[in-house]
């Protein structure tokens, strides 16, 4: 049951941090952003090996996330802007307090959506599926904060072994 959590939960970080990067990408160029950093179901196909049904029904799924993700996103942008000023302005704690609970609201709001996209997903992908995709994410997970610097292992093996 755990497994299951956590595969929902990172795919769900996914939908998320691609609906996330495509906001961010559009809104500072005004474009779509670069294509290595588009998600699409079509790149997810070799390595999960989807079926080309699959593909339409996690790019829907993937498309409709974006949508519904994308102004919880910039309402969570628009207050994390208004909390800084508030700090910077030295804000009155009754004023700082609203922004703090505007920001949980967010929050909350995201996560609402994000399990109800991964519910989706649950639909679509089939158990090993869903495994590849966790295990895909947690090495990538894992090689970001070594390449940032700021994460543990930077001298361990891919079982986190110190070597």
């Amino acid at each position: 049951m755990r497994t299951v959590k956590t595969a929902a939960t990172l795919l769900a970080g996914l939908l998320l941090l691609a609906a996330a990067g495509a906001a961010r990408a559009q809104e500072d160029e005004g474009d779509a952003p670069p294509p290595e950093h588009q998600m699409s179901a079509a790149k997810l196909k070799d390595k999960l090996g989807l079926t080309d049904e699959q593909v339409q029904k996690l790019d829907a799924s993937m498309k409709s996330a974006k949508e519904t993700m994308k102004p919880l996103g910039e309402a969570l942008k628009q207050d994390m802007a208004k909390l800084k000023e508030q700090v910077r302005a030295k804000a009155k704690d009754d004023e700082i307090q609203s922004t703090l609970d505007s920001l949980q609201k967010d929050r909350t709001a995201l996560r609402e959506a994000m399990e109800k996209h991964m519910d989706e997903s649950k639909g679509i992908l089939t158990p090993t599926q869903r495994a590849k995709m966790v295990l895909g994410m947690a090495k990538g997970r894992k090689s970001f904060w070594q390449r940032s610097g700021r994460g543990k292992g930077k001298d361990r093996d891919e079982d986190g072994k110190k070597g």
